[in-house]
């Protein structure tokens, strides 16, 4: 039995990276916010359609060469989240 709280549109989604990538690329990243991490890591935090929308970033990620360190579903958005969805 499928659970529909898992295929509600627009779910928030937070990717990890090793390296620094330009906030330029934002736009690329289909709009994702991107912060920092001291340790050389990029955070892109963002709402996802759906999986093929997911699937297709996760894809732009791997055709640049940039290491994937992490991809988390959130499901309620903190204060956090919603500063750099807001940004």
């Amino acid at each position: 039995m499928e659970n529909d709280h898992y295929h509600t549109s627009d779910q928030i989604y937070e990717i990890r990276v090793l390296g620094v990538i330009d906030e330029r690329w934002s736009i690329w990243f289909n709009g994702f916010s991107l912060s920092f991490e001291e340790d050389g890591i990029t955070k892109f935090i963002g709402k996802m359609e759906d999986n093929t929308t997911l699937y297709n970033l996760i894809g732009k990620i791997r055709d640049l060469g940039i290491p994937l360190l992490s991809i988390r579903r959130i499901y309620q958005k903190d204060d956090e989240t919603n500063s750099l969805l807001n940004n």
